[in-house]
């Protein structure tokens, strides 16, 4: 009597069930490692950095920018808002109490945040649970600095932003991935031009609108934070020239 050995057969069977397999996991989807921003929004936000703390809404359409500072609830007549245009290279700043807007050539290392900035890389790096909100943590470089950020894993919402030293810090809250209107970019109907002393050169610009951390305003190479600003003391005149003798 003939005997028939099957396990040849039920070997070749799990040998091809493996292919098979590990075909499929070839074809999976990989988990991302990258992240797209949002580039049409209005957020609002909590900032906290040298300047202390300020609630800030922004409005982003592709490459035109408006950050306005809120005060309980409604858009500050002090603080000024500002307008980038990276289409136009230029930054406006308006005055809201008085109706006056100054220009300058834009430049992106003077209000830094990385949902302003078209070419930031976002690298996954992990997973991190702020307070009790499962994120997705990424390091974003933007225009040469490093970011930490993290995006919640249910629904890719951007909730924090900081730098590596925790120096600055964005909580963002209420977004709408909306186009915003259009007219936000322009500076309204009304308002008077006020020319800046040299526009052309920012670390030279009206100290009134310079970062906290540049020559012009604050921080360790600066005149004390506050001067020539709306909430400080009158800008500091030089002294003044000798007059020129007559002969």
């Amino acid at each position: 009597m003939t005997m028939i050995h099957h396990a040849p057969c039920a070997s070749l069977v799990c040998l091809l069930s493996f292919i098979c397999a590990a075909g499929y996991a070839d074809d999976a989807p990989a988990a991302a490692t990258t992240f797209t921003a949002p580039t049409q929004f209005t957020v609002e936000s909590t900032v906290t950095d040298a300047q202390g703390v300020r609630h800030l809404r922004l409005f982003r359409d592709a490459d035109r920018f408006r950050t306005e500072t809120v005060v309980d609830g409604v858009l500050s007549e002090t603080a000024p808002v500002v307008i980038e245009r990276i289409d136009q290279a230029m930054t406006r700043l308006l005055l809201p109490e008085t109706k006056i807007f100054k220009e300058h050539a834009y430049f992106p290392e003077e209000f830094p945040n990385p949902l302003k900035d078209p070419s930031a890389v976002w690298t996954k790096t992990g997973s991190e649970a702020l307070g009790k909100v499962p994120c997705d943590v990424y390091s974003v470089v933007s225009h040469g600095k490093t970011w930490k950020a993290f995006v919640k894993s249910q629904d890719n919402q951007i909730v924090h932003i900081q730098t590596a030293n925790k120096s600055t810090r964005m909580d963002f809250q209420r977004w709408r991935l909306v186009k915003p209107d259009k007219a936000i970019f322009e500076v309204p109907a009304g308002h008077r031009q006020e020319v800046l002393t040299n526009p052309m050169d920012p670390r030279t610009r009206d100290p009134l609108f310079a970062p906290p951390d540049s020559p012009n305003q604050g921080g360790p190479n600066g005149p004390p934070r506050g001067q020539g600003r709306p909430d400080g003391p009158p800008r500091t005149k030089g002294p003044a020239e000798s007059p020129t003798p007559r002969h």
